[in-house]
């Protein structure tokens, strides 16, 4: 079981089942997460720095999950209360595209959260039960895809919904 893993260049899973050899992806500025099919499972969250975080997209990194699905056993929130399955720090990128499931974080607060000044595109696919915060100066777009829970601005970052369904 890993505690971590640091990705600088791209991890990709196109089908099958990865799940409980980590506890948490840490996408550095190089680095690039893809998810085109089958599970990408994270088992509980937690980086060195006490960041309580299942994907954690730092400075430049990309997340783009197009496809399968991708489960937090254990979100991540600056709240330390459990929180945030994808969790957007620096100018990054997140993209929930097409086919895409992003699972229930089981309690946790967010499912996505846009905490500084990166960008979060929904343009299909189904966003579980856990909120979609915009908690710094970037901006969510959601075009399409269905969202299972409340979609917040907490700061000055903007919220562009022109399509896809909310249920909250």
């Amino acid at each position: 079981n890993l505690d971590c893993v640091y990705n600088t260049g791209t991890v990709k899973v196109t089908g099958g089942t990865f799940a409980g050899v980590m506890t948490a992806i840490y996408n550095t500025t190089t680095g690039r997460l893809e998810v085109e099919g089958g599970t990408l499972s994270v088992t509980a969250g937690g980086f060195p720095s006490g960041d309580k975080c299942t994907i954690k997209n730092y400075g430049e990194g990309q997340v783009k999950v197009t496809g399968g699905t991708v489960k937090s056993g254990y979100g991540a929130s600056s709240y330390n209360k459990g929180g945030s399955s994808i969790i957007n720090y620096g100018n990054g990128l997140i993209e929930i595209e097409e086919n895409a499931n992003i699972a229930d974080n089981d309690g946790g607060y967010e499912t996505i959260m846009n905490k500084a000044a990166g960008n979060v595109y929904i343009r299909g696919g189904t966003v579980g039960s856990g909120e979609i915060c915009n908690s710094g100066t970037g901006h969510i777009y959601i075009t399409g895809g269905t969202i299972l829970n409340v979609v917040k601005n907490n700061s000055t970052g903007r919220l562009n919904i022109t399509g896809g369904t909310i249920i909250s």
